[in-house]
């Protein structure tokens, strides 16, 4: 689980909010872990997962790596 130290996350409390093929998904983070329809997730990656219905990085996802670390958008 991505802990709310790694410096890729906004603080607690932050909303994450991205549109995925017409669904708007929002994203609480919490200390340790994410809220998302009512759920509480361990990791980013699950929820965009879920969303998705294929494997993703939740990082990618939400669009929270910048260009420097990640230049080529892969892991």
């Amino acid at each position: 689980m991505a802990s709310a130290l790694d410096p890729r996350l906004p603080p607690p409390g932050t909303y994450l909010e991205r549109e995925y093929k017409g669904r708007h998904v929002v994203v609480k983070v919490l200390v340790n872990g994410f809220e998302f329809d009512g759920e509480i997730y361990r990791s980013l990656s699950a929820i965009a997962s879920e969303v998705a219905g294929t494997k993703w990085n939740g990082f990618l996802f939400f669009n929270l790596t910048s260009t420097e670390e990640n230049p080529d958008g892969k892991e």
